[in-house]
């Protein structure tokens, strides 16, 4: 349940963002690099903790998969 309320969250965080670009709310000096940073983190999230629902349906690892968090956003970082 905790794992797919962070994914949740942090899903709906994401298209919040989407939602303020696309509409042009953001303000104009707002530091790219900072959304870029923070947009990357909350995608990382997303994949880490909708990993770990499965992992922890058949192991007692999961609470392993949200360690790797910072492991999974550089990883992202690199792929996109």
């Amino acid at each position: 349940m905790y794992a797919a309320g962070q994914a949740l969250t942090s899903l709906s965080f994401r298209l919040a963002v989407a939602d303020l670009r696309r509409s042009g709310l953001l303000r104009p000096d707002a530091p790219r690099a900072v959304i870029a940073e923070t947009l990357a983190w909350v995608d990382a999230t997303i994949v880490t903790f909708a990993v770990s629902i499965p992992v922890a349906l058949v192991t007692h690892w999961a609470s392993l998969c949200w360690a790797l968090l910072p492991v999974t956003q550089k990883i992202l970082r690199r792929v996109s």
